[in-house]
């Protein structure tokens, strides 16, 4: 019930921000219950995959061919 009376106290634009923040914040939970040298394997593998994406992308809007 309090949790109810509390979700009342927040604006529709605070309910969406937080509905859009709360599944990032379960991925972050289970990520830091990994070990530190797992976090850190994981962490470089987003990076290098954002990275080959990011590249891809620029390739394709430098270039005049359809990708």
């Amino acid at each position: 019930m309090a949790a109810r009376g509390m979700r009342r106290g927040f604006s529709a634009l605070q309910r969406a921000e937080i509905a859009e923040i709360l599944p990032q914040l379960v991925v972050l939970r289970r990520f830091l219950s990994f070990s530190a040298l797992q976090r850190a394997e994981i962490a470089e593998i987003v990076e290098r995959t954002e990275r080959t994406v990011l590249d891809a992308a620029f390739q394709c809007s430098s270039t005049s061919r359809n990708c």
